[in-house]
């Protein structure tokens, strides 16, 4: 397990026994000697036999290839404690067992993560008190106490850390991420602390593993309270983030636009070094929006512009001329996701994006109504600075064709479609241009009325689906400034 803890779903051997359990993936002369080990292991008399037979399975199977049936017999065998115990004692530096500390890290990490994928056992509390023990591991590497000859006093002796045992680690730490309180778990035991100084050390598989296990945190309901709890730690993060960001290829970009809103923080975090990052990635993202790029790569760079929106508004985004294009490729989306013939289904990651372009439209439409109205010498940070009124009113234009768009779509929406998300994001984002547009679209408006009506009534009074989409409003909303009640009202 320890030499192969990255590979945890191989391919079925060709000589595989048929009559092996589902899920085994070993030949029949491996799954002899595998039975033999298990059997020394169930009349183990102490932790060396345990040990030995331990060391022969793990020598012999892969973690992922051990089905379920064979992780529960070795659990019943040996249980958490073992492995926990063993990652202990290598970090107290007793010698009880005979073995290297590195030793004992690799074996109990190694055993940790071939039974990490059982679902049942990585909940276990046992696995979960692991966790800082692990986190050590990948920040620091196997390490070990040592007698200093003069005073006597203790001092870490550290070992490189090799893949294979980084491997084993951030399986655990998978494993636990993808439980429904994974990612409080994580957060709780100084997870992202150590995860951020391991890629900051650069140490093994941290780039290739720990950010995207960051990134994994990030996208979960703890975002605000990790951000909250550690700034200064996801900041230099996303500073990392960014310059990777900002040294790659356009198709190496287009493929990290997917992953960059996760790094970004919420609204409200507002420090000079993240307006220096904003600016950064908007010049990285500029060239993306003003190139020819497939549908597919573009709904993640609009939702990576709508992110960025919501930091510093248009103040970093660009020259007009810019800006006035990323309105018009966010309109002309909607424009074609939205006017499809009735009773077409629109995909979840379409839904993604023209949520997206929701929120830029929402952006433009908010400078486009402050121009002309500003005679303060600061204007407000969401405007387009220099914006010429030809531009304003092309921008007016295109946001007029998509929320007719817009209204096109809700009249198709029948009373068994209230509760879908992307039927809210759709109706927030007409409600907010209808606040400040009355004269554009009369007689659509007038039209779609007993529907705007009828659905603000059924979230009002509707009880307890309502209040469940109101809950998930609250959940995923990138800023606080606008509620789901606001918009209803």
């Amino acid at each position: 397990m320890a030499e192969n803890g990255c590979h945890l779903a191989p391919q079925r051997p060709a000589d595989a026994d048929p009559k092996a359990p589902e899920g085994s993936s070993l030949s029949p002369s491996q799954r002899e000697v595998l039975e033999r080990c298990l059997h020394a292991l169930t009349q183990a008399k102490n932790d060396s036999h345990v040990l030995a037979a331990l060391l022969l399975i793990t020598r012999l199977c892969p973690a992922g290839q051990l089905d379920s049936g064979t992780l529960h017999r070795i659990f019943e065998a040996v249980g958490l404690n073992l492995p926990a115990r063993l990652l202990v004692t290598a970090f107290r530096g007793d010698d009880g067992s005979g073995l290297p500390a590195e030793d004992l890290i690799s074996l109990g990490s190694a055993l940790l993560a071939a039974l990490s994928t059982d679902p049942s056992m990585v909940a276990h509390p046992q696995l979960l008190s692991t966790i800082p023990l692990i986190l050590s591991v990948l920040e620091n590497g196997p390490t070990r106490k040592e007698q200093q000859s003069e005073d006597g006093s203790q001092t870490d002796s550290r070992t490189s850390l090799d893949e294979a045992l980084a491997c084993d680690c951030y399986q655990v730490l998978n494993a636990v991420c993808a439980l429904p309180q994974g990612p409080d778990q994580l957060l709780a035991r100084g997870a992202v602390q150590t995860l951020t100084r391991a890629v900051l050390k650069n140490q093994t598989l941290s780039h290739e593993k720990g950010l995207p296990l960051i990134g994994h945190l990030l996208s979960s309901s703890v975002r605000p309270r990790a951000w909250a709890k550690h700034p200064s730690d996801l900041l230099s993060i996303l500073g990392i983030v960014s310059q990777n960001f900002c040294q790659a290829s356009d198709p190496a970009r287009l493929e990290m636009c997917s992953n960059l809103p996760l790094f970004l923080p919420p609204p409200g975090v507002e420090t000079e070094s993240l307006k220096e990052i904003v600016g950064n990635l908007w010049a990285s993202l500029r060239p993306l929006v003003q190139g020819k790029i497939s549908k597919e790569h573009l709904g993640p760079v609009l939702v990576a512009s709508a992110c960025l929106l919501d930091l510093f508004g248009w103040e970093s985004a660009g020259p007009p001329k810019f800006c006035c294009l990323l309105v018009n490729r966010a309109c002309v989306e909607v424009r074609m996701g939205l006017e499809e013939p009735p009773g077409t289904e629109i995909a979840p990651p379409l839904q993604h994006t023209l949520t997206a372009c929701y929120r830029i439209m929402e952006a433009a439409m908010e400078q486009a109504c402050s121009q002309g109205a500003q005679s303060s010498p600061d204007p407000a940070q969401t405007a387009i600075s220099g914006l010429s009124l030809q531009q304003s009113r092309q921008v007016l234009g295109v946001l007029e064709e998509a929320f007719s768009a817009q209204i096109y779509h809700l009249r198709q929406v029948d009373q068994t479609a209230y509760d879908d998300p992307f039927v809210f994001a759709t109706f927030r984002s007409l409600c907010a241009w209808l606040a400040e547009e009355t004269s554009c679209l009369k007689d659509h408006v007038i039209e779609l009325l007993p529907f705007l009506i009828g659905y603000a009534k059924s979230h009002f009074k509707g009880g307890g689906e309502g209040k469940g989409l109101a809950d998930w409003m609250s959940e995923v909303s990138i800023s606080n400034s606008s509620s789901g009640d606001a918009a209803l009202r």
